[in-house]
């Protein structure tokens, strides 16, 4: 075997060098720094050498620098006792005769027989006696951390729960795809989602959910082509690229896949699957097009199959819905119609949804402001940035039904005694609705800025970041005096809530507003990881066998909403932005620690834990404390809290099934007292078998 060493030119001079002493340098203090030198030496794959290139001899060296081989003629001799790939042993041979030094990699075998990666890294000295030059290094097998490179880029191009590939990646090969692809064969793309798939949460849990997902990824890995692109689009959609097909194959293959999805069974349950599928065809000879457009359309035409009762493949046929969008010249927002979709479902969903979709805040906001003033037939749509200490606002955007209806000042002035009126008057869902003819609690400064642009009907929804007032979104209708329904106040007031996080995780990018990057990966309100991170982190630790003498704690606030009904929304925020800063000031270790709100109330903590300590008895002190200081502030306040508590074994699978058996713990807790903590043990496990 060949072994590799370092940092000495004559070990036998440096050895006898460690045996003098002076009165400042006695031999035991010597030795004593050598020995800490080789008791970390030993902890590590590291191995030392040197190699004498005018007498071509190898030396490897011990943990104290001591010689314990030799071999001469080593580029001729040296091969037989060597590890190294034949391919490999000239690169290293000529590596150590050079006069350069630096650092190489070779390929070797170890001691079970398989490949292994080392790094040789050295320099070279020259011995001031003899004049020979010394190449004095080190070797170190990389192996594993070859494989963890590896690794983390699988992960940064695949879907952490299906094993498809991820949204960023996809659409990556996408484009590259489409870019380079032979014009002479024709390529198709499916956009499909699971049917029903929140019933599916909701009833069996979201353990049960991801097996969903995990199903239907492996069902499209042997369904389809090995050289076609499977993506999750996030969520319980997906995309699938079909490369270099005919028309009606693609046909086949649609019909095979919703006939296929109905086949799959889950044991222990009535559930039976079924999913939509939105299809596009690409024809030979046809070239331009990227991921976004063909999205679009198989987009449209799984709308059209979720329209027409699920369980369904629909067709864009040879791009018409874009080549028509194109031909009419119609407002398009990277590429998005305004159709019947965003125009028919739900508003508040048709936010998250562009939201969601949109690469560009920008992008996103002009197309829902278009939305909204569609569906609630609008003339415009101004959102305002407030600095109420300087008792200004400006406009940041704006949407208007034509042109006689545009917002003519940039900047406005107000008086606080105008700001005040307006705020008190706001409503269950923060909103205010202000009418032409009555506006004497206002002056004649705050009648001109509420009228300005021949206004006679505006809603004022307030914006928030953070627990502060931000701004506000401006609805307005100018033709005719408006009457505005309770129900369409509340869908106002929620769209606002959507678009202030959104406006504030963009201002976040850009260094706008203080504190937590607002990516992906952060909870705005709190600065806690996500809930897809804490997952990720969690799935990542009981992966690698690290779960055990860890738990879940899931902890969640009863009938929070009755807190913001009752105190404002900026109390409830607070309320829970100092609950996350409490439990992290509890910890007692940030080691393998995550937490997270996982939605609105609910949190999620995975520590580390003294199995043999009363943990119930921890959690129900920390969340007694914290009512207790809440009390202090808000003494006529009823808050309820439950937690449940999971201690992870070898036996668990995955984090999906660790959370659910948290929040099933937490559903258990005693209801009848302020806080209640419920440890999930084997009764319980019995009866969730059971259910």
């Amino acid at each position: 075997m060949v072994y590799f060493f370092t940092n000495t030119v004559n070990s036998r001079t440096l050895w006898g060098a460690m045996m003098k002493t002076d009165e400042k340098n006695p031999v035991f203090d010597i030795r004593d720094t050598l020995e800490k030198y080789a008791c970390i030496y030993r902890n590590t794959t590291l191995k030392i050498f040197q190699y004498c290139q005018e007498t071509d001899t190898y030396e490897r060296l011990d943990e104290y620098l001591r010689p314990v081989k030799n071999i001469t003629d080593f580029k001729n001799s040296g091969q037989k006792y060597s590890n190294v790939y034949k391919d490999d042993w000239k690169s290293l041979t000529d590596f150590l005769t050079s006069r350069e030094g630096g650092t190489i990699e070779v390929r070797c075998i170890n001691k079970d027989g398989n490949a292994s990666l080392l790094t040789v890294r050295g320099f070279i000295a020259q011995d001031k006696n003899t004049g020979y030059h010394y190449f004095i290094g080190s070797s170190r097998d990389i192996t594993r951390e070859k494989l963890q490179e590896e690794f983390l880029e699988e992960r940064a191009q695949k879907d952490p729960l299906t094993g498809v590939y991820n949204r960023f990646f996809g659409k990556e090969l996408i484009d590259e795809y489409l870019a380079s692809r032979n014009p002479y064969a024709g390529c198709g793309m499916m956009v499909l989602d699971v049917d029903y798939f929140k019933n599916v949460n909701d009833t069996y849990g979201h353990m049960f959910g991801d097996e969903v997902l995990k199903r239907f990824a492996e069902l499209f890995v042997a369904l389809f082509d090995i050289n076609d692109v499977i993506m999750r689009l996030g969520g319980d959609e997906f995309v699938i690229l079909l490369k270099d097909i005919s028309h009606a194959a693609i046909m086949k293959k649609a019909g095979k896949l919703i006939r296929e999805v109905q086949k799959l069974k889950f044991s222990g349950t009535t559930y039976l699957a079924t999913c939509s599928v939105g299809i596009c065809f690409l024809p030979e000879n046809v070239s331009g097009y990227t991921y976004q457009q063909l999205f679009e359309n198989a987009d449209w035409a799984l709308y059209q199959a979720k329209k027409n009762g699920k369980n369904r493949y629909a067709f864009c046929d040879n791009l018409r819905h874009f080549e028509d969008k194109t031909e009419k010249k119609q407002e398009l927002y990277e590429g998005v119609e305004i159709d019947a979709r965003y125009l028919h479902n739900d508003i508040v969903s048709t936010a998250f949804e562009i939201f969601e979709k949109m690469s560009s805040f920008q992008t996103a906001i002009e197309l829902l402001m278009k939305v909204i003033g569609l569906k609630f037939r609008l003339n415009r749509i101004t959102i305002l940035r407030t600095e109420v200490a300087e008792q200004k606002t400006d406009r940041i955007f704006q949407w208007v039904s034509e042109e006689d209806y545009r917002l003519l000042i940039d900047e406005i002035h107000f008086l606080k005694s105008d700001f005040i009126t307006l705020f008190r008057h706001n409503d269950e869902y923060g909103t205010v609705v202000l009418q032409e003819s009555d506006l004497a609690d206002y002056s004649e400064q705050g009648r001109k800025n509420v009228l300005q642009g021949g206004a006679k009907t505006v809603v004022c929804a307030a914006m928030y970041c953070e627990g502060s007032y931000t701004g506000t979104i401006v609805y307005v209708t100018c033709r005719e005096k408006r009457l505005w329904s309770r129900e369409d106040r509340k869908l106002l007031g929620e769209v606002t809530k959507i678009i202030s996080a959104h406006y504030a995780k963009n201002q976040a990018f850009n260094s706008v507003y203080r504190g937590i990057a607002a990516e992906s990966g952060w909870d705005q309100l709190t600065g806690l990881s996500s809930f897809s991170r804490f997952r990720e982190n969690v799935e990542k630790m009981l992966i690698g066998g690290y779960g055990p003498g860890h738990a879940v704690i899931y902890t969640d606030f009863e009938k929070f909403k009755r807190i913001n009904a009752k105190y404002g929304y900026r109390v409830g925020d607070q309320i829970l932005r100092q609950f996350s800063e409490y439990v992290i000031s509890t910890l007692k270790t940030d080691m393998d620690t995550y937490f997270t709100r996982a939605i609105s109330d609910h949190f999620i903590l995975f520590t580390p834990c003294d199995m043999d300590g009363d943990l119930e008895t921890v959690a129900l002190k920390i969340n007694q404390e914290f009512l207790r200081q809440m009390k202090e502030k808000y003494p006529d306040m009823k808050l309820c809290v439950r937690t449940g508590i999971y201690l992870i074994t070898k036996e668990c699978a995955n984090a999906s099934e660790a959370i659910d058996a948290a929040n099933y713990a937490r559903k258990y807790a005693a209801e009848n007292c302020e806080t209640g903590v419920k440890l999930y043990d084997e009764e319980l496990k019995k009866q969730s078998d059971a259910e």
